[in-house]
């Protein structure tokens, strides 16, 4: 079975369960847009940025139903995927150094990291270097 969790973040910072709902199997898209759809006919809208992983099925369900809605992956799930692509004892220098692109004050310095961060792993991972998105 698959959890299908939708959360939302309001203004004052709360978090609350808009929805769960279990799938047969491990779901990679047939049960997300109705999921999706059934939010926003409970009355969701105005979202304005979703944060989620990156299955196919969820990815295009937001961006079909929550029109003009920012998407952006997740970032457990994207250091997770990217230290799947190096040995075991390579995994917490990947974190570290996707962290350090994440902690940057503004978007033209975690760009810089960004790329010095690609630079420094062309070499020794390759994998996870050419898989960024900027």
């Amino acid at each position: 079975m698959a959890a299908l969790v939708a959360t939302i973040v309001a203004r004052s910072g709360e978090r609350r369960i808009l929805g769960l709902e279990l799938a047969a199997g491990n779901d990679e898209g047939s049960a997300w847009p109705a999921f999706v759809k059934d939010l926003t006919e409970r009355g969701l809208s105005g979202i304005r940025s979703v944060i989620s992983d990156d299955h196919r099925g969820l990815v295009k369900a937001i961006h079909e139903q929550l029109l003009g809605a920012a998407s952006q992956r997740c970032r457990v799930h994207f250091t997770r995927n990217a230290q799947d692509l190096v040995p075991r004892s390579a995994r917490g220098m990947i974190a570290t150094i996707i962290r350090s692109i994440f902690e940057q004050p503004d978007e033209t310095a975690a760009r810089e990291q960004l790329r010095r961060a690609v630079d420094g792993l062309t070499e020794r991972c390759p994998k996870v270097a050419s898989r960024r998105r900027a």
